[in-house]
């Protein structure tokens, strides 16, 4: 997955750029029309400039996606390199050349296609999930647009998305292409391995002091210790506030009878299902072949057979097949709609008719049912506590939280006053490095990006002054101060002597199993089997899960079939050396490439319809003019 991600970094901005325009339309920017106007451009396509202003428009809207996504992990500074800010430009500039490309095509999407749009996004919908056109004029109106206009500006959208994808649909991959593919992906392969370890070697290894002091003179890098800093920190959560939270019995029954609602256990049914599955885009004659097999099914059940034995031998869900079909107990939102309605309209112990779902075809019978219960408070008592100490803290943390801000922005000397007012304790770390990574316990939260980089600031490094409170999302703030700094440096060789020498000890150990690998290798090939070393057990696997490494697992299912067994090795570096013994090819039946053929098909269709489509975008815009100016919307810093 992440090669595809590396492999079409450009397609995927522009994809981006294309779902970030959509929504404009639906949260009232006031349209297109705005970005051609003034001379204010980042770039230019034939005579359509894209202004500084549509740039930032969508840059903020790129953030506030990632950082909807990413939560505490976002780092907004990862968007602020000349770097990021190219490839953007670079997804604007696309957008720019589809959208005079489709006018000049005269690329139109329908109205149908246009109304089906609208009526999937979620704002425009009612409580119950369907279309609510009343909705749909008063969010335009609230946002003032009319419909007209929206309708219009949507059409444009759909029809910058309708054409990629069109282009990457029309991928293909050869059926002979395809069998080989599959054909490589299930061959089984016999193998035994010999392993030479460094650490079988390293007691015949001895460094002397002249040889730790050569290694350290020439790696000295490597005995560099991290940036870190000493510090002092103070945290404000709702989670640990909610800790000292005392509860009464009389806040429990009142919370309780005031909430009986939600303590109420929903009807429920224990079913057991059988599944046969149907792909998405199924042929008719795919979804008829697996209509008929369900029936079939159900008549041998209806026959007599035992449900269990049919589920495990015929059932294609993996999940429970093993357990004769039982899905054990589940509300009716656990499950998809047509099977949840199925299953809660059949009574206990008989057999449902064939039920399509997403899935495929399922026979459901109902094995048990509940009926809707109130929960008493006895059984829900710890849920109740938990809800009231959360009720309590998330209020007590607000109550606090502009006062702890406040204070230590205030007096920034201490954190003592802060931690006085909220009743906290200023906590200390002795070594906290500049990654974050050493950080462990309570001072874990000092890992968060932003803080890291604000405590590792000049000036708060200089000044040991507090930091400002960081929100860590969850309700949480922290700050800290630098009570004393220490510098990365290269570590005095008396310090480090231990680990020169230990460096030397494995690097040497390598070594001599590499070269013990190379001679076994040699006998081995020779008809001579080393005494001192032995293959381990045979084991059969395929080219994905050969569990050897990637250079040596090439080797061996690139190997002949013929002539076995034979014989590879491989160093291994650090790692010693590598016998693998070949002793049999297993190829894949015939009905099993042409199922799996399928698949790899489309895979290798999708990774192409990337390259395609990046090769339509570099042809189309080769034959317009293209000016870009991006030190417009350079960050002020380098502008200056």
């Amino acid at each position: 997955m992440f090669d595809v991600i590396r492999n079409n970094q450009r397609v995927l901005m522009f994809v981006l750029v294309l779902l970030i325009f959509p929504a404009f339309a639906f949260f009232g920017i006031s349209g297109y029309d705005r970005f051609f106007v003034g001379d204010n451009a980042v770039a230019v396509v034939e005579d359509s400039p894209i202004t500084v202003q549509e740039f930032n428009e969508v840059r903020r809207a790129q953030i506030e996606n990632f950082r909807r996504i990413l939560g505490d992990r976002f780092d907004p500074a990862m968007f602020d390199t000349a770097r990021a800010r190219e490839e953007l430009l670079d997804g604007l500039i696309d957008q720019r050349v589809l959208a005079l490309h489709a006018n000049e095509s005269q690329i139109a999407v329908p109205d149908e296609a246009l109304r089906a749009e609208i009526q999937r996004v979620p704002q425009f919908q009612n409580e119950s999930g369907a279309f609510d056109p009343e909705r749909y004029r008063s969010l335009l109106a609230a946002q003032g647009q009319n419909e007209l206009a929206f309708e219009s500006r949507l059409r444009v959208d759909l029809a910058l998305q309708m054409i990629p994808r069109v282009i990457a649909e029309s991928a293909f991959v050869p059926s002979k292409v395809a069998d080989r593919l599959a054909a490589e992906q299930l061959e089984k392969r016999r193998f035994r391995t010999m392993n030479l370890d460094p650490a079988d070697f390293i007691e015949k290894v001895s460094v002397d002091d002249a040889a730790a002091r050569k290694y350290y003179e020439e790696n000295k890098e490597r005995f560099r210790s991290a940036e870190a800093v000493k510090a002092e920190y103070l945290i404000l959560s709702q989670a640990a506030l909610a800790k000292t939270v005392e509860v009464s019995d009389a806040e429990i029954k009142e919370y309780y009878e005031n909430n009986r609602a939600r303590y109420v256990q929903e009807a429920q049914r224990k079913a057991r299902h059988i599944l046969v599955t149907v792909a998405e885009g199924a042929s008719e004659a795919e979804v008829d072949a697996a209509r008929k097999k369900i029936e079939a099914i159900r008549a041998r059940l209806a026959a007599g057979e035992a449900f269990e034995e049919v589920a495990k031998t015929e059932s294609q869900d993996p999940g429970s097949a093993a357990n004769g079909g039982d899905l054990g107990w589940f509300d009716r939102q656990t499950m998809v709609k047509p099977f949840a309605d199925a299953a809660f309209d059949l009574p206990v112990g008989k057999l449902s008719e064939p039920v399509r779902s997403e899935f495929g075809f399922h026979l459901i019978e109902v094995t048990d049912s509940r009926a809707e219960q109130q929960r008493p408070l006895a059984e829900v008592r710890d849920e109740v506590v938990s809800a009231i100490r959360t009720q309590k803290a998330r209020q007590r943390f607000l109550d606090l939280a502009e006062t702890f801000t406040n204070t230590v922005y205030e007096q920034p000397d201490s954190l003592a006053a802060a931690a006085d007012k909220a009743g906290l304790q200023v906590q200390t770390v002795e070594r906290l490095e500049r990654s974050g990574g050493n950080a462990s316990g309570d001072a874990a939260v000092l890992s968060n990006a932003r803080l890291l980089r604000a405590l590792f600031d000049p000036r708060a490094i200089k000044d040991r002054t507090n930091i400002e409170a960081i929100d860590l999302g969850d309700n949480t703030l922290v700050s800290a101060r630098v009570l004393d700094h220490m510098p990365s440096v290269v570590r005095p060789f008396e310090q480090v002597e231990a680990e020169a020498s230990a460096a030397v000890r494995a690097s040497e150990a390598a070594r001599l199993a590499r070269d013990a690998g190379a001679s076994a290798l040699a006998s081995i090939k020779a008809g001579k089997l080393p005494e001192d070393h032995t293959f381990g057990e045979a084991q059969t696997r395929t080219r994905e899960n050969s569990g050897l490494p990637p250079d040596v697992a090439r080797q061996v299912f690139a190997a002949p079939a013929e002539g076995l067994p034979t014989w590879i090795g491989q160093g291994l570096g650090e790692r010693g050396y590598l016998i693998v013994e070949l002793q049999a090819v297993e190829p894949a039946s015939a009905d099993a490439v042409a199922d799996a053929a399928k698949q790899v098909a489309s895979q290798q269709a999708g990774l192409t319809g990337g390259a395609v489509s990046e090769a339509y975008l570099d042809s189309v815009a080769a034959g317009m003019r293209i000016e870009r100016h991006l030190e417009r919307v350079a960050p002020a810093d380098a502008r200056n």
